[in-house]
Order: C-alpha cells, then structure tokens, then sequence
C-alpha cells in the first residue's frame, strides 16, 4: 500500500485519456483497469510495448540507454549488448545475458514506443496492479482543473491528475537486488549497472543484510517462543 501524500486527493482511475507529462501539472491519462472481465483488454498496448519492461529489468539499463539501442548494438553470438551509455564513461559498458532473455531483448530493441508513450502505458499497468494510482493536484488549497475545449464548442473540465507509485526507473534497482540475492559481488553488480562509484551499489548489498538479519533474528525469537 502506498503511503497517503499530504495535499493532494487521491482517485482511481482519471474519465478521460489525455496526454501527460510526468511530475508537471499535466492531465494523466486514463487509468481504468488494464484487464476487464474474463481478462479482456481495455487498454490493449500496442505490439512490442510489454518487451520494454523486460529487457530494462533483465539488462539493468537506464531508459535513456535503451532508448538509444539497436539492433546494431546487438551481439546475438554471445547474447550481449554493447550499451551506448548515457551519463558517465562507465556507463559504456556491454551487458551478457543468457539465452533464455535473448528473444525478449530481439523483440524489444530498437524500442517500438518513444518514452513518453513507455511512461504512459507503464503507468496504467501500475495502476491497474495497484502499485501506483492517480491523485489530482491541489495546489495552494485549490484542486486544479483544465478547461478543455471540443469541436462542437462545448467546453468539459478535467481534474489535472498527477501519477504516483512504482516507477520504470525501479526496474534497475529490480535487476540490482536480483544479481545480489543471486550471489553476486557489488563490483560486478556495479559495473554491469555502469556505476561510477560502488558506494551506490552497496544500497543493494546493505538492503540483503538487513533482510538476512531480521529473517534470522524474527526465526529465533519466534521458535524460542515456540519451543519455550
């Protein structure tokens, strides 16, 4: 459950799709449910999009990385991707995977939606999963509105809505904490992230320790509690 924000009115689901800008006072788009009932689309993404998702939380690359991929950069031989890099030189890096993810990196690079449109469908999909939600801005104690205006004349206002909750960038830390818990090193989990300091990959070593402890000091109080 994600924590209530103070200042702002949380909602479901926005009426109308619009554009939107993220962290802006934009309108959202529409957030009603991905799936229906009997598991029919409302929202169908377009063919490729639901690749994206994958291939950022199996490489670890940054969204401005991958958007910058393609096929070029590809080196099927040995299931790698030679990362063009965006922030640092380390950032210039080349990702191994194994066979298993290489269909899934063929069909999503080069990336079929820009990144607004990523944004856009991977927000609903938050929504819809109850990761993240909708919430119209107040600002200065006013909710904020937009006057839209039709063809036909008539005008419709729109509560400016603003999406908060899990976010594409957490896909990285995803890949991250996995290569952790699975036994890697941080400098390992750092250069295949392309950071430019380890002291930014500890966060995911420190985050196993922490959980490692209280799984083992929660066990033995509650099994003394147990055998006691």
């Amino acid at each position: 459950m994600l924590p209530e924000h103070a200042g702002r009115q949380s909602l479901g689901a926005p009426p109308n799709p619009v554009s939107i800008r993220s962290r802006k006072l934009e309108l959202a788009p529409s957030a009603d449910r991905v799936t229906g009932p009997g598991n029919t689309p409302l929202f169908p993404p377009p063919a490729g999009s639901g690749d994206t998702a994958l291939v950022l939380a199996a490489t670890g690359m940054r969204l401005g990385e991958y958007l910058r991929c393609t096929p070029a950069h590809l080196v099927p031989a040995k299931y790698a991707i030679r990362v063009p890099g965006t922030k640092t030189k380390r950032s210039r890096r080349v990702i191994e995977l194994g066979p298993e993810a290489w269909p899934w990196v063929e069909a999503g690079i080069p990336s079929p939606l820009k990144s607004r449109w990523i944004h856009i469908y991977w927000w609903r999909a938050c929504v819809a999963l109850g990761f993240g939600r909708y919430e119209q801005v107040i600002k200065n104690g006013v909710r904020q509105v937009k006057v839209i205006k039709h063809k036909d004349g008539t005008r419709e206002e729109r509560p400016v809505l603003r999406y908060t909750g899990l976010r594409l960038h957490d896909l990285r830390h995803v890949t991250g904490q996995v290569a952790t818990d699975e036994g890697a090193t941080t400098a390992q989990v750092g250069d295949a992230l392309g950071h430019a300091d380890y002291k930014t990959t500890a966060r995911y070593q420190r985050r196993q320790h922490a959980r490692l402890v209280g799984q083992k000091v929660s066990g033995a109080l509650f099994r003394r509690r147990r055998t006691g």
